[in-house]
């Protein structure tokens, strides 16, 4: 029988590296000292003060994902990230990419109707439709604005041309917003009502991109490729408290609006990609995906 290694720290032994049958849930548990620090601070920071646990594989899992962006030069471009892994609900407010000082808090927030049933790790966040059911990323309208570039994505893993919404902000005429499959075409918008890029696309799944590079650069990506682009001259901004919402449509008359009923494994926020970053992003999220067993 293999015995494991075990690391000295002052008065006490620690196994040198967690099996796949740990559970890393408290500030109690020493960290693994190879993580890379984004790791290291959502394992043993953020996961436990969200309430949450998280096993050593899904640890290990997310470093991965870490190491491969810093790899590629994508990890100071990408400034916030949900990876949407963890044993229960509660980890959904703990973001394993989380630069503050770019816009937003440490946290994704709970909205008040989501309830424990709607998140398993396995296969990400899927809601119901209903008023509430969202996570407030705290990321402002504001905050959005004090950016000369910028870029949304996430992993929708359910196939659907509902009229509904995942992520958007509206203060008219500024628009931004990434759309997926609404009523069979999906949409990126940053801009005023002339600045979006669409294409038909019906009932997508897989890693969506929008980013913006310039006031005349938009591009909307999907699993990778480029859907559509958009070059119209549009600097419209806008400014004010209004927040970024994952899985509904935040608007500054309707408030919390177009709830989705499709399913979101993974977010991130940060600065505009270029193609050929975002062609690499994908690469990496879909490897994620599949070590989490809920590619599409």
């Amino acid at each position: 029988m293999k015995r494991r290694r075990f690391i000295k720290t002052g008065l006490i032994f620690v196994p040198a590296l967690v099996l796949p049958h740990d559970l890393v849930n408290c500030s109690s548990f020493l960290p693994i000292p190879t993580l890379n620090d984004d790791t290291y601070r959502w394992a043993y920071n953020a996961i436990p003060n969200a309430g949450s646990s998280v096993s050593a594989a899904t640890i290990m899992k997310n470093d991965s994902m870490v190491t491969k962006l810093r790899q590629y030069g994508l990890r100071p471009k990408i400034r916030r990230l949900n990876s949407y892994s963890g044993n229960d609900l509660n980890a959904l407010q703990a973001l394993l990419i989380a630069d503050t000082t770019w816009g937003g808090g440490s946290t994704d927030v709970l909205g008040a109707g989501l309830s424990a049933g709607q998140y398993t790790e396995a296969t990400g966040l899927t809601t119901a439709g209903a008023a509430n059911q969202y996570l407030n990323t705290g990321i402002t309208l504001t905050q959005h604005n004090a950016q000369s570039t910028f870029h949304i994505a996430y992993y929708c893993r359910t196939g659907s041309n509902e009229s509904k919404i995942m992520t958007g902000i509206q203060l008219a005429p500024l628009a931004i917003g990434l759309y997926v499959s609404y009523a069979g075409t999906s949409y990126f918008f940053d801009g005023g009502n002339s600045a979006f890029a669409s294409a038909v696309d019906s009932a997508g799944t897989g890693f969506y991109c929008g980013s913006k590079l310039s006031s005349s650069d938009r591009k909307l990506f999907k699993n990778g490729s480029q859907l559509a682009a958009n070059t119209t001259n549009d600097p419209t901004l806008g400014s004010g408290s209004l927040t970024f919402l994952i899985h509904c449509h935040n608007d500054s008359v309707l408030n919390a609006n177009q709830y989705t009923t499709r399913c979101n494994a993974f977010e991130s926020f940060g600065d505009g990609l270029t193609a050929t970053e975002v062609a690499t992003y994908n690469t990496i999220v879909q490897q994620y995906q599949t070590a989490m067993s809920r590619n599409v």
